[in-house]
């Protein structure tokens, strides 16, 4: 749903997306409540419910990313991401409750309508940046950006290896004081019309799309974000019943799947805090999070006693906060100088819904072919040492495109000033 909610983003603002997203859940929700048969609710519940979830998260996204294009995204993002893992904390509590003094259905009811009204007033607090053009009338030449905040136009003669089109010529957005910038975002900047150029930050949607289908690094990314989608819903989906399996009452395994989430809220504390001083780039510890997630799952084939499950499943829940939550801090990273917002919003959200459909039926698919965990359990491993494979091999081509770059802009081929 993501790029078709990018396109939404263009000719709505976020709080009209948010809200929108909300009335399709609570409508969702209280179909629900009144279907004669489960099969109606695959599109009541999952269908509206699932695309309801999807309006609102990308309208969040794409607005927090514009607020906090640069330096405290990290931060912000993880105020936001948060936020969902409480909600889920508070409402599987709230909801037991209210099934077992009112019954599924009413309570359905009850929650879609809670669910609204608090939507539909924290969703006016949401308020979009000022532009540019916002900020001048305003202060006048004060709100304009200072000589060395701007993107001076540059033409630049790029040679290529088709001999039949020896030369391109391409119109970039680029700070000529500084080299390092240039090499690295030199190759996007050949391929992609710059936003802030164009002076819009929902621009070129469509084109965007056709731009991540025909390179490289959305692809490593979809892929990486995909597969390590589909570990951790296995993980998320079959640890009840693996707990189940070793003996394990429904109130301890309610406890444990508990404090899950409380690792998972730990985990995106921690990273909201120290998310903007991290001594690398956070997409490494994306890649460290897959490669100790498959010493999760190692560990599920010995742990025994409820104590061990309580650890596990508090490391466990730290390690998915990184692709839960502050993985839309590592897409911002890697692709905001060649996307959009509403770009980046689509990377950040469209791999996990892959995943997700993808990683439902095989976790159960897995078992009933293996009949046992432990060789689930293995191949799962595998998907996550493909998924950091993928995500490493987004700074392995970026490195090499800038490299090659360097090369062109220290030759004959220097910017020229318009």
């Amino acid at each position: 749903m993501s790029p078709l909610t990018a396109l939404l983003m263009m000719r709505m603002k976020a709080v009209k997306l948010v809200i929108l997203g909300h009335v399709i859940i609570c409508v969702g929700y209280l179909l629900t409540s009144i279907v004669p048969a489960l099969g109606y609710a695959v599109f009541t519940f999952g269908v509206m419910g699932g695309v309801g979830v999807n309006f609102v998260t990308h309208a969040v996204t794409g607005l927090v990313l514009e607020w906090f294009p640069k330096d405290n995204f990290s931060r912000a993002n993880g105020i936001s991401v948060t936020g969902t893992s409480t909600g889920m904390l508070a409402y599987s509590f709230l909801l037991s409750t209210c099934i077992t003094q009112f019954g599924w259905r009413r309570a359905l009811r009850y929650i879609s309508v809670g669910t609204l009204a608090l939507g539909i007033m924290a969703s006016f607090f949401l308020t979009d940046p000022p532009t540019e053009d916002e900020g001048n009338n305003e202060g006048g030449d004060e709100g304009k950006p200072g000589v060395d905040e701007r993107k001076q136009i540059t033409l630049e003669t790029v040679e290529t290896l088709d001999p039949d089109h020896p030369t391109e010529r391409t119109l970039v957005g680029e700070d000529l004081g500084d080299e390092e910038e240039r090499c690295e975002t030199h190759e996007d900047r050949i391929h992609t019309p710059s936003c802030e150029v164009k002076g819009s930050s929902s621009c070129f949607v469509d084109w965007e799309v056709y731009h991540m289908i025909t390179h490289i690094d959305p692809w490593a990314w979809t892929i990486g974000a995909c597969l390590a989608m589909v570990g951790w819903t296995f993980f998320t989906i079959n640890f009840a019943s693996f707990m189940d399996g070793h003996g394990l009452s429904s109130d301890r395994i309610a406890v444990v799947i508990m404090f899950f989430a409380i690792g998972e809220i730990g985990g995106k504390v921690l990273f909201t805090v120290v998310g903007d001083h991290l001594p690398c780039q956070r997409l490494y510890f994306l890649v460290a999070s897959v490669f100790l997630g498959t010493i999760a799952l190692g560990v599920m084939t010995v742990v025994q006693t409820f104590q061990q499950m309580m650890a596990l499943s508090i490391f466990s829940g730290f390690l998915r906060s990184l692709i839960y939550g502050h993985s839309n801090a590592v897409v911002a990273d890697i692709f905001f100088k060649t996307y959009s917002s509403n770009g980046v919003a689509i990377l950040a959200l469209f791999p996990y819904g892959i995943g997700s459909l993808i990683g439902a039926p095989l976790s159960g698919g897995l078992y009933d072919i293996t009949g046992n965990y432990i060789l689930s359990l293995v191949v799962i491993a595998a998907i996550f040492f493909c998924a950091a494979f993928a995500f490493l091999t987004i700074e392995f081509h970026r490195r090499l495109a800038s490299r090659d770059c360097c090369c062109f802009s220290s030759g004959k081929n220097r910017p020229v000033l318009l």
